[in-house]
């Protein structure tokens, strides 16, 4: 693709119950008579009859029919094995959360197949504002189908760290991240990521006018992504390409960008 020219908010998070209520098929109609959304009745049923469902995903339903709580703003589903029924799950509360601002899906151990639909579910999500998708080890093919960002306008930190992106994979993301002209912060820890990566980065910059911080530590990032980085990148406020196989001292990197004001 040809170029042309941190986030805090007060959040309620959603946590695990050390002893999640359990709601049977008979208790139903007690939550039925305030309908939250005109599938209320459909939900509450799929719910019921899951009772292996993970305690995470059953307090997130019990928020919405036990104690009606659906104005939470941040869902931590970190370190949930997701797997296909995850999915299920994750697609069937999505039409009640277009609301929330934070999403954090860090090491939910989901195959490179099920990312499509997890993607089409996080692209319901329009109101998000920080997406972390860390530990996920998607790979490329994984990194392929994660494609929600045309549809979050409002994202202003992504964080993909352990993800296995790879330079190949950087292709894929930078065709999405293109567009996320609001992106502010933007993690990619820990990715096998090289200096062709960085260069595919270089070409969509001019689509991240706001990305004011890139952390692109424990790479395989050499001084030559490094002076890329540095010559090209001039939104950027805050650098981090520690661990990295990079012999630069920090004051050419300095020079070469007026707009840095802290590396790493």
């Amino acid at each position: 693709m040809g170029c042309c020219q941190q986030h805090k908010s007060k959040t309620r998070v959603i946590k695990p119950k050390v002893s999640a209520l359990s709601v049977s098929t008979a208790d139903e109609n007690q939550y039925l008579d305030s309908p939250i959304k005109p599938n209320s009745k459909l939900l509450l049923s799929y719910y019921a009859s899951n009772s292996k469902m993970p305690s995470s995903f059953k307090s997130i339903f019990e928020a919405i029919f036990v104690h009606e709580e659906i104005d939470m703003d941040e869902i931590n589903l970190n370190f949930v094995s997701f797997g296909l029924d995850g999915v299920y799950h994750f697609e069937m509360i999505t039409s009640y959360f277009t609301h929330i601002k934070i999403l954090k899906l860090s090491n939910i151990e989901i195959m490179n197949v099920h990312v499509k639909r997890l993607s089409h579910s996080i692209a319901q999500m329009i109101n998000l504002e920080v997406l972390g998708v860390e530990g996920n080890r998607f790979s490329a093919d994984g990194i392929q189908q994660l494609n929600p960002f045309k549809h979050l306008k409002k994202l202003k930190e992504l964080y993909l760290d352990r993800n296995n992106i790879k330079s190949y994979g950087m292709k894929y993301l930078c065709e999405n991240l293109a567009k996320l002209e609001g992106l502010e912060v933007l993690s990619l820890k820990q990715n096998l990521i090289e200096d062709e990566g960085i260069f595919t980065l270089g070409k969509i910059w001019c689509y991240l006018p706001n990305l004011k911080a890139l952390d692109a530590c424990e790479n395989m990032i050499s001084d030559i992504g490094a002076k890329y980085i540095a010559k090209n990148f001039f939104s950027l406020k805050y650098l981090d390409l520690s661990r990295n196989s990079i012999d630069l001292k920090l004051k050419f990197l300095f020079e070469a960008n007026q707009t840095l004001q802290a590396i790493l």
